[in-house]
């Protein structure tokens, strides 16, 4: 008799996917893509509470800009990874 396990481990999160495959930690994927031998990827940092480096001040996004690399094999054929930057600037107007 054939026992199967009633704890299979499964993960369901795309982020957590990524991160699982690719060691890539506190990233979040925005949008993933497949179509035939092309696969894209969107990912973004997550980000905590960021200061500035000068006076200390919480920190806002001024840009999010995306960058796209077409370097990282998967499933043979090259993907494009798509980096939503975040650029910040000091709150503090002085």
């Amino acid at each position: 008799m054939i026992q199967q396990s009633r704890s299979t481990f499964v993960i369901t999160d795309p982020s957590e996917i990524v991160q699982a495959l690719a060691g890539l930690k506190d990233v979040l994927v925005l949008a993933y893509e497949r179509r035939g031998p092309d696969v894209s990827l969107v990912i973004e940092q997550v980000l905590g509470e960021v200061r500035c480096h000068a006076c200390g001040a919480l920190a806002r996004v001024k840009e999010r800009p995306r960058v796209t690399y077409i370097d990282l094999p998967v499933f043979g054929h090259p993907m494009r990874l798509t980096w939503r930057k975040h650029r910040m600037r000091c709150a503090n107007s002085a």
